[in-house]
């Protein structure tokens, strides 16, 4: 039987342990989106498992749910996250960007657009915005476009990503 603590290689992946970091949203961004100092010191010091998921980050603006989450989507935000690669690197550590979009969990008040959704039907609940806790809004339905617009920020965020190892976050060839 493996022990947790050994080594394993996942496809191209040689993994220190088998110790995985699940995805927690830490809201520690900074305007825009962009990752923070603060994220690249919170996962260096966690470098030490196998790999790590970050937490939900957005392909596009109208994909951001929460204030504080770090988005994927422009220049800023992949210098951001080479910040955080590198110190991840630097720690021995390894690093995989979880795309993620909100859809219709989010707000005006936190995004400037309204929320996005394949249908019109609201929430229930309260989305946390910078003016505090508001009702959530009727999400705006997207269109058959729309949502092929969606479909390629993923492609986008994935590529910034350096998933595809074209530019971003990652080693060539490698997830960020």
């Amino acid at each position: 039987m493996s022990s947790l603590f050994e080594g394993v290689t996942v496809g191209p992946l040689k993994l220190a342990n088998r110790l995985v970091m699940a995805p927690m949203t830490r809201q520690r961004a900074a305007d825009q989106g962009v990752p923070s100092p603060l994220m690249a010191e919170y996962y260096a010091q966690r470098a030490g498992v196998g790999l790590i998921v970050t937490e939900g980050t957005q392909p596009n603006v109208v994909g951001q749910g929460y204030p504080g989450t770090p988005g994927l989507h422009t220049d800023a935000q992949v210098a951001g996250w080479r910040q955080v690669t590198d110190s991840v690197h630097a720690a021995g550590g390894q690093i995989f960007a979880q795309l993620m979009h909100s859809g219709r969990i989010g707000h005006e008040l936190i995004t400037g657009h309204r929320p996005v959704a394949p249908s019109p039907v609201r929430p229930a609940g309260q989305a946390y915005t910078p003016a505090g806790p508001r009702d959530f809004e009727v999400p705006a339905e997207l269109s058959t476009d729309q949502i092929e617009q969606t479909v390629g920020a993923f492609a986008d965020a994935a590529r910034r990503a350096g998933g595809g190892g074209v530019d971003g976050g990652g080693r060539r060839g490698a997830p960020p």
